[in-house]
């Protein structure tokens, strides 16, 4: 019976101890904190926030304000040239490439330019919506007298530049897209999927394609200022991805 009593006061003994060693390696301590290290972003070319179901960061040129100086600054001297083209979709927008174009300011003072093919947009295709609204934004020139929109799917339509003739019918020598290792260009060679004639007076046009990749082939005419001779006339080309 004695030895069972001091069997049970060692034990309690001993728990006591373990507990004022736990109570003194606490006091002691500083509380360790496991924290995530934060995933590291990246500042995109268009902010997320933009959404509203048709923006995405591929492709995505935020509008440009009301007044503001479109960025960068127009390629071709727009004082003998046709305007810049913006397609706009939601909150974002995409510059057109511009083709071949007449543009005369007067008599003697004209611009004939035979391009063999139009430039893909580095930045990407802009993402539309199956029934979305977009609309079509002529800058630093006027808005065209007619525009039509031929629309080609991707597939079957990009070219290398130096396998397009030039008018001599000699090869054109490619030079690299600024951002990209490959000169190819958008060279309308399928049939279009479908022809859309855009008004004018609203220019705008709702999405009515199956979901693809696409290269909007839009033409203007624009009359001509001398009151004679050949209408104004310019080709500009966007490319888009429809979800």
């Amino acid at each position: 019976m004695r030895r069972s009593r001091l069997l049970i006061i060692a034990l309690v003994g001993v728990a006591l101890l373990v507990v004022a060693a736990c109570m003194g390696g606490s006091s002691n301590s500083t509380p360790q904190t496991t924290t995530t290290p934060a995933t590291p972003t990246t500042a995109l070319a268009s902010p997320t926030s933009q959404a509203q179901g048709t923006a995405v960061v591929e492709g995505c040129t935020p509008v440009l304000a009301p007044g503001a100086t479109p960025t960068p600054t127009p390629p071709v001297d727009r004082r003998l040239g046709p305007p810049v083209m913006v397609l706009i979709a939601g909150d974002c927008e995409q510059e057109a490439s511009i083709g071949s174009y007449f543009w005369q300011l007067g008599k003697d003072v004209a611009a004939d330019v035979n391009a063999p093919g139009l430039q893909i947009q580095k930045d990407g295709a802009l993402a539309l919506e199956q029934g979305q609204e977009v609309r079509f934004d002529p800058r630093v020139g006027p808005v065209p007298e007619t525009m039509t929109i031929d629309v080609y799917p991707e597939q079957g339509n990009v070219r290398p530049l130096e396998e397009l003739p030039n008018p001599e019918g000699t090869p054109y020598i490619g030079t690299p897209i600024p951002g990209s290792n490959t000169p190819d260009v958008f060279k309308p060679t399928t049939d279009p999927v479908t022809t859309v004639e855009i008004p004018t007076d609203a220019l705008t046009w709702t999405v009515d394609l199956e979901p693809g990749t696409y290269f909007l082939h839009v033409k203007g005419t624009w009359p001509n200022p001398t009151g004679e001779g050949r209408e104004l006339t310019s080709e500009y080309s966007f490319y888009v991805r429809v979800k």
